[in-house]
């Protein structure tokens, strides 16, 4: 049986934005993924004193309406049932011990976007993580003069997943401030996440 080759994509996606989804459709494209999960965290363990600006609720909600019309994805809620920090290599475990069950073989890749390589050493089990689910890494500028720099163990791995990525410059800081100032959003979010914003009245106090 030929394994499923899956990429998981999470955060806390407070919103949801076009560079989440960019990043994704980029890693399965190069990559041939068959399918990209979604997996809002309940709260980032590197910031807790940050935490989401909306209910889980409603960040779950605001997933699925951004997967809908996209063939191959799906959203899971595994970090949002739990209680506490989100640890990704709780999630992968769950996930290698559901598809055991299921008698199904997956195989896990760990999607992130190279801004977050500079604190990522510093994730729960990071070893064992990257074994179970090695990383692809979307890349703006493969000839940066100043890289980051990562623990040895950890940059030859990060270094086979490092992927030529285009520039999307948005983040879920920014799309909150342009609503809270009421500014057009419509470029940065897609628009079933932004009615969602809109009919619910989130970001805007």
């Amino acid at each position: 049986m030929k394994k499923k080759r899956i990429g998981l994509l999470g955060g806390t996606f407070d919103p949801l934005h076009f560079g989440h989804i960019h990043l994704g459709i980029e890693m399965q494209e190069a990559h041939q993924l068959d399918s990209i999960i979604l997996c809002p965290a309940a709260a980032s363990p590197l910031k807790i004193e940050k935490p989401p600006t909306t209910s889980k609720e409603e960040r779950f909600q605001m997933a699925q309406l951004a997967v809908a019309d996209i063939p191959g994805w799906e959203v899971s809620d595994w970090e949002l049932k739990r209680s506490g920090a989100s640890f990704t290599i709780d999630t992968v475990r769950d996930m290698y011990s559901d598809a055991e069950k299921n008698k199904e073989k997956i195989e896990i890749f760990l999607l992130l976007g190279e801004d977050i390589l500079d604190r990522f050493h510093l994730w729960k089990e990071v070893d064992e993580l990257v074994t179970l689910a090695p990383p692809l890494i979307a890349v703006r500028n493969a000839n940066k003069s100043n890289p980051v720099q990562l623990p040895l163990e950890l940059e030859e791995i990060c270094q086979k997943g490092k992927t030529p990525s285009r520039v999307f410059e948005v983040s879920s800081t920014l799309v909150r401030d342009r609503l809270k100032r009421k500014l057009y959003c419509g470029h940065l979010v897609p628009a079933k996440i932004l009615d969602f914003i809109y009919q619910h009245q989130l970001y805007f106090y």
